[in-house]
Parts: C-alpha cells; sequence; structure tokens
C-alpha cells in the first residue's frame, strides 16, 4: 500500500531519503541539473518565508520509499497557483505512484482553498513529451514550450565589445549598474517593483501567474534563500533618465559547482522595449561574471520559444541549441471537474 509522508524535520531519516529520490531522479531525466547538497537542503527547508510555504513528500511503499514531491503554497495570495514538482524513481514508473503524488497535492492545495496550480517539467525531449502526456491525462493544459541553450565561455572581449556598441547606439543614454549578492540599498526598492514584473505576458504566454505586490522585505528573502542555496547571483539593471529601473538580468552561479552556471530572468519594461536594454544588461552580466568567475566555463539557460525577441539576443551573444535539453511548463484546476469544464473534450 502506498502512503505519503510529509516532512516536518530536516533532520529525520526520511528527509535524507527525500533528498536522494529528487537527485536521482532529476539526474537521470534532466542534463546537468542544478542539484542542491543534503546541508543545503536542510538548511533551505529551515529558512522561513513570508511569501510562500514549502512542503516535501514522500511516497513509501512497503516502508520503501519510491517518490517524492515538492509543493510550494502562497501565503499572501491564493489566487498565485500552486507550484509543485512529482518524482518518480524510473523503474518504479506507471505504477500510478505520480498520480497518488498528483492527488495528494490537490488535497493539500484544496485544503489552502488555492484554485489552481502550476509545474515544470524539463529533460531531454522524450522525458518531457512522456511527462506532458501524464499531465494532460490529469486535465492539465500544457504551455510555455521552453528550449534548452548554451553559451561556450569565455566570450572574447572583441565580440563583447562589438555588442556592447550595437546596444549602446540605442541604449546609450541608460545607465547601467552591475551589482554581485544582495541589491544595492540605493536600488532595493526599484528593483524589488520590477522584480513584480519579471513574469508577464510576453514571458510566460498562457501561464497566468505571480502578479503579486513586490517589497523590499520580499526581496531581502528571496536573496537569503539563494544565499542559503549556495547561488551568487550576479545582476545588472538599466536606469532611465529618472532613475527608474526599467531592465535587468540575472546569472546564477553555484558555489558548490562552479563551471555550470544559469542565466535567469531577463526583463525589460514594455514601454522602453526595442532599444536594446536587453542587450545591453546581457553583455554587461556576461563581462561581470567572466572576470569574476573564471572557472565558469558554460552558461545554460531556458527560453520559451515564443519569445523571439530573447532568442535572438541569446544567439547574438553565442547561445547554442541544446539538443538533449527541453521543458514545458502546464497549469491545471485543483479540481479536474473545473478543468473539464473549462477545456470541454
Amino acid at each position: 500500500m502506498l502512503r505519503i509522508v510529509t516532512l516536518t524535520s530536516p533532520r529525520d531519516v526520511a528527509f535524507g531519503r527525500w533528498h536522494e529520490i529528487s537527485v536521482a531522479v532529476r539526474r537521470h531525466d534532466e542534463v546537468d541539473p542544478p542539484l542542491l547538497g543534503l546541508d543545503r537542503q536542510r538548511d533551505l527547508f529551515e529558512t522561513d518565508s513570508s511569501a510562500q510555504r514549502r512542503e516535501l513528500l514522500l511516497a513509501m511503499q512497503d516502508e520503501c520509499p519510491v517518490g517524492a514531491g515538492e509543493i510550494l503554497l502562497s501565503l499572501k495570495d491564493h489566487a498565485h497557483p500552486v507550484e509543485f514538482a512529482i518524482w518518480v524513481l524510473p523503474d518504479l514508473r506507471r505504477r500510478g505512484i505520480g498520480s497518488e503524488l498528483l492527488d495528494h497535492i490537490r488535497r493539500r492545495a484544496t485544503e489552502e482553498a488555492q484554485t489552481r496550480m502550476l509545474t515544470t517539467v524539463i529533460g531531454p525531449p522524450d522525458r518531457v513529451l512522456a511527462d506532458a502526456k501524464f499531465l494532460e491525462r490529469s486535465t492539465f493544459t500544457l504551455a510555455n514550450t521552453m528550449v534548452g541553450r548554451t553559451l561556450r565561455l569565455p566570450v572574447g572581449d572583441a565580440m563583447l565589445n562589438e555588442l556592447a556598441t550595437k546596444a549602446n547606439a540605442r541604449a546609450g543614454s541608460y545607465h547601467i549598474a552591475s551589482w554581485v549578492g544582495p541589491c544595492p540599498g540605493a536600488y532595493a526598492e526599484r528593483y524589488a517593483r520590477l522584480r513584480g514584473l519579471h513574469l508577464n505576458d510576453a514571458q510566460t504566454g498562457a501561464v497566468d501567474v505571480d502578479r503579486k505586490r513586490w517589497d523590499v522585505a520580499r526581496l531581502r528573502e528571496e536573496e537569503e534563500q539563494f544565499f542559503r542555496s549556495g547561488l551568487r547571483v550576479y545582476t545588472t539593471a538599466a536606469l532611465d533618465a529618472t532613475s527608474n529601473l526599467v531592465a535587468y538580468t540575472r546569472v546564477f552561479v553555484r558555489t558548490d559547482e562552479l563551471s555550470l552556471a544559469s542565466q535567469g530572468q531577463t526583463l525589460v519594461v514594455r514601454e522602453h522595449r526595442g532599444n536594446r536594454l536587453g542587450l545591453a544588461v546581457k553583455v554587461a552580466n556576461l563581462r561581470a561574471v567572466q572576470a569574476a568567475e573564471p572557472m565558469v566555463n558554460r552558461i545554460g539557460t531556458a527560453t520559451a520559444e515564443h519569445n523571439s525577441a530573447m532568442i535572438a539576443i541569446n544567439q547574438e551573444l553565442g547561445f547554442q541549441v541544446h539538443d538533449g535539453q527541453s521543458g514545458v511548463a502546464a497549469h491545471g484546476c485543483v479540481n479536474p471537474a473545473e478543468a473539464n469544464e473549462l477545456h470541454p473534450s
């Protein structure tokens, strides 16, 4: 009989089993997954957040761990979807374990008066296809197909200078500011507002997600979580003539895996698009990373297929499609009957 346990202490044996399963499955399913060590996961689990609650699930069959799950529940806005992940050991798939975990997550969402759910699956195309079919059978709608790309470092100074010149032809009137780690206090309030815009329609396609207000307190919580996760964050922002932050980009470097970095969100405020700000901030941020992180030899990113503007910028920088990596976001209703009403067959 399958039993699903909600973890309560990072020091329990069950927590170590949860970590083993999540790591094993991600290593099997994904290419170069960004993994946290057990101590980092324990530290992160103990980190308080006023914005969301993180619940970890362990699926047990005959007292043997067979699957794991993760739920992120919003504490401030029930309109924000419940985000979740499910991992089932490869040899034990197609036995209903994933469905049981999903049913449990739906029950938890119902208990918290949540109505919508969101998940993302990443990996080789065949793995993503299998997960996508499972989600569709579970009344989820697929959206926001993503393609993995990799940039090999270092990028030569001549190329960066050429790209900077190209960007400055339109973005020369903007001020570029870069920092490592927490946002400087002088920018914090403006940057927090900008972070609140980072999941806009142009980036999320059919997935309607986080519209909550961001403030400095929430920004500092996020930065603390990054630190506890062993992430060093490089950020570059653009300021207009009135000193408003109107664009930013981030790169995440893992302090326990220095060879691979990840390109994070890039946003240009709608009214300032068309001025090559995306290219300007990415070039400046790449310079900062290369100057400070000589061991980083590649940067990975995943870009939505519909985001042609960002794809074009990444191609200018030299990002190449990673044939073995893709992804898809899927959203659904907590109550499957509601999904059937919205999308009748």
